[in-house]
């Protein structure tokens, strides 16, 4: 229910509102990293030394794919945040893709620890008998304007060689707005930081600064992102209101509004939007965000692809629902903008050294260096803010000419035509129109066997008299087939046109789905010029192959199966059936995964493997203890057995299990259910009815069988012959005309073992 009031009203049970007021604190339970949102994908930012997430093995730029049984593709980075808390000496299972989302998935299993870090980072960066400030504040927390002062204390600042102070706010949450009015208050010595209103924009607070122990004197520079947001929205909009200091990097996440805490009976609490706050200039950036003076965009190249962050996929608050957008009142301009080459090889994401050695971290980081080399090149007596802004403006339009010619360097490599210049008539709006053609092997079709290569052919022409400069395309839509799918065209003479083939590769692991897609093309400020909707199926001949398995139970310590404190090694073991292989992984999920409070503790042996490869010849095994704190109901304890693709992130098997608790030793053994479908199979019809037939077989009786059109069931019968071999025919069934359709055949055995069996069929109106 508070979730659909607003984006942050939230109620908290016991436990979730003591790890939400721990946040505010400098020590906490949890693996040790910081995750972000990136194109779409929880990617981990940063990893700390000597945290339970790197004695793992987890590194930076890591993709988290999975959480235990949960696939995180459609989970916002608090999601993932919560998921990943937890009790002290619990683990939690992630599951991560390394370089490339279509590399392997690795598992690692990282236990929770108390994780001590400050809010704060600090150097000094020494340079031809200069030195420059370098403050990075990870979020606003309750000691942070401590651990900030402390820090510049640190740096001993004498302003014979101490040429300005970088403030770097990127990345950075939010948290506790007195820390923000007091880190603001740091820097400036006069006028308003912030303002607390009321949701009808009445005044009830007012955060000024005083004069006392600031640094106002020497140039101060503050980098900012889409990531930015709340707290430090607040420190970056006083700085940039009170002329003290020039903004460099991107637009800011837009978060203005104001929460309050309120504790309630059972030791549960509510956060509640009840205020807004305003910049100095009592200006509401709510969904709107701080503007730069100086907006920083990057382009990455490779491999015929490229990413630019000015169409990312990264979420603000203007795109979480009930986002009070109508509270936003100012839409600044950054006074410049300019793009930079992003080099992708200079440090490669499994580099080790990339991943801890802080120099060769900034070594890379453009936006740090810029700030870096600006304070570095400022010369002057007496500093004030108008002069040095003005000196800033410059240093930008001459690091763009250069950074413009290694852009055009980087297109042509990938033999793309990109002049750099700007459209001759900018306040015109390009006018492009766009076809696409589905293409396998040059042949025009919409339908596709999982395991094919073909591309989304995009044919775009120039419908101006004049040339349009830096166009690019994007590909976007639901589902791994469609990550970072990007595709620079170039420029476009008038009349011309340029076709561009996007590849889009469908795993052989995949179901038989719909696919819809996006394609968009954009202009090189960003802006979209026209969009083509279309969409494509997808179908698996050759589904995952049936699986036999065995549970195997045998107490540690002499003590029945699942009695209070009683220790029990459990093993699983699973082959296919007939001679197909699979590569996957097991896991043992309790019914109570989901609760705070855990009964049942399954804690992986240390000779288990990831993911192996296992056929009829080659079984493989997994081996669990699993300790009861409390006896369970009826005695049978009942959990499931989790089977992986490692391609997929999904569970593709999940297999119920029933064991009793009164034995020392229990085993059991079953094999899924098989479907087949009739070879004489069709998935495109000009028919609106449609006949399929397939077969069920199973070595212990199935059950009972449902088939269902478009999630509703249109089918059901069970086994009255208590036959192991049955074949169905469904004729006549009513089809969605010219749309595509999703059946589903569902069947369980005797022992609860369910296979589903999916494929889609499009029907075509004949023109």
């Amino acid at each position: 229910m508070f979730a659909t009031l607003d984006p942050h009203t939230n109620f908290f049970a016991e436990e979730d509102f003591r790890s939400f007021m721990q946040d505010s604190q400098e020590s906490y339970t949890g693996l040790g990293i910081i995750i972000n949102l990136r194109n779409g994908r929880i990617v981990i930012d940063r990893v700390f030394n000597d945290s339970p997430a790197e004695k793992a093995g987890l590194k930076k730029n890591d993709t988290i794919v999975r959480i235990n049984d949960e696939t995180t593709d459609k989970m916002s980075p608090s999601d993932v945040s919560a998921r990943l808390a937890g009790k002290e000496n619990t683990s939690v299972d992630i599951y991560i893709t390394r370089e490339e989302p279509s590399k392997p998935v690795l598992k690692y299993t990282v236990y929770r620890q108390q994780i001590y870090v400050s809010s704060v980072k600090s150097e000094v960066f020494e340079e031809a008998g200069r030195r420059i400030g370098y403050v990075k504040i990870l979020h606003f927390q309750e000691k942070t304007f401590r651990d900030l002062d402390a820090a510049l204390d640190d740096m001993n600042i004498d302003y014979s060689d101490f040429k300005g102070i970088i403030l770097d706010l990127r990345g950075n949450p939010g948290g506790l707005l007195d820390q923000s009015v007091r880190v603001s208050n740091k820097f400036i010595n006069e006028g308003a930081i912030v303002y607390v209103a009321t949701v009808a924009n009445q005044i009830k607070q007012e955060y000024r600064a005083n004069p006392y122990n600031t640094i106002v004197d020497i140039p101060l520079m503050v980098l900012i992102d889409e990531n930015s947001a709340s707290a430090s929205e607040i420190v970056s909009g006083a700085l940039k209101k009170n002329n003290r200091a020039v903004l460099i990097g991107r637009k800011t996440f837009g978060k203005g509004s104001v929460q309050n805490v309120l504790n309630v009976p059972g030791n549960n609490g509510v956060k509640i939007t009840d205020s807004k706050y305003l910049t100095a200039d009592k200006i509401s950036i709510q969904s709107i965000g701080i503007q730069p003076d100086i907006e920083i965009n990057y382009f990455t190249v490779r491999d015929k692809y490229f990413f630019s962050s000015k169409i990312s996929e990264v979420l603000t608050e203007a795109d979480l629902r009930n986002n009070f957008a109508e509270w936003g009142n100012a839409r600044d301009r950054p006074l410049f903008s300019l793009e930079y080459i992003n080099m992708p090889d200079t440090v490669k994401a499994d580099d080790t050294t990339a991943d801890n050695d802080e120099e060769n971290s900034v070594h890379n980081d453009y936006e740090l260096n810029f700030a870096k080399n600006t304070l570095i090149d400022y010369k002057t007596e007496k500093y004030s803010y108008a002069s040095f802004k003005e000196f800033v403006l410059k240093q930008a339009e001459a690091e763009k000419k250069q950074q413009q010619n290694k852009i055009i360097a980087g297109f042509q490599r990938e033999k793309i035509q990109w002049s750099g210049r700007s459209n001759q008539n900018p306040e015109a709006k390009p006018v492009v129109t766009v076809k696409t053609a589905l293409l396998s092997d040059g042949k025009a079709q919409q339908l596709f066997e999982t395991g094919t290569l073909f591309y989304i052919s995009a044919t775009i022409s120039n419908a101006t008299p004049q040339t349009i400069t830096g166009l690019l395309v994007t590909l976007t839509g639901q589902g791994l087939p469609f990550k970072q799918k990007h595709i620079a065209v170039g420029d476009l003479l008038p009349g011309a046109r340029k076709t561009v083939p996007v590849e889009i590769n469908i795993k052989t692991s995949a179901l038989s789905e719909v696919f819809n897609y996006r394609l968009g093309v954009y202009s090189s400020s960003g802006a979209l010029i026209e969009a083509k909707d279309g969409n494509f199926i997808v179908f698996s001949k050759e589904i995952l192959p049936p699986i036999k398995y065995s549970a195997d139970l045998n107490s540690a310590d002499g003590k029945a199966l699942c009695s209070p404190g009683a220790k029990t090694i459990f093993t699983l073991t699973a082959e296919t059936l007939g001679n197909r292989t699979l590569n996957a992984m097991l896991s043992v999920v309790p019914p109570d995964a989901g609760s705070k409070e855990k009964n049942i503790i399954f804690t992986p042996m240390a000779n288990n493997a990831g993911i192996q490869t296992m056929s009829a010849a080659k079984p493989v095994s997994y081996s669990y203890q699993m300790t009861l704190n409390q006896a369970v109901p009826d005695k049978q304890l009942k959990t499931k057995l989790y089977l992986y693709d490692p391609d997929d992130t999904r569970a593709v098997y999940k297999i119920p299990l029933e064991i009793p608790c009164t034995q020392t030793s229990y085993v059991v053994k079953n094999a899924q259910p098989e479907i087949v479908l009739g070879a004489e199979q069709k998935f495109v019809t000009n028919s609106s009815f449609y006949s399929f037939r397939f077969r069920l077989q199973d070595d212990q009786k199935w059950r009972d069988v449902y088939v269902l059109l478009n999630g509703k069931k249109i089918y059901y019968t069970r086994n009255l012959k208590n036959s192991d071999f049955e074949e169905i025919k469904l004729d006549n069934i009513a089809l969605l005309t010219g749309n595509f359709n999703t059946f589903k055949i569902a069947v369980r055995d005797n022992h609860n073992m369910w296979n589903i069996r999916e494929f889609a069929v499009l029907h075509k109106v004949s023109s």
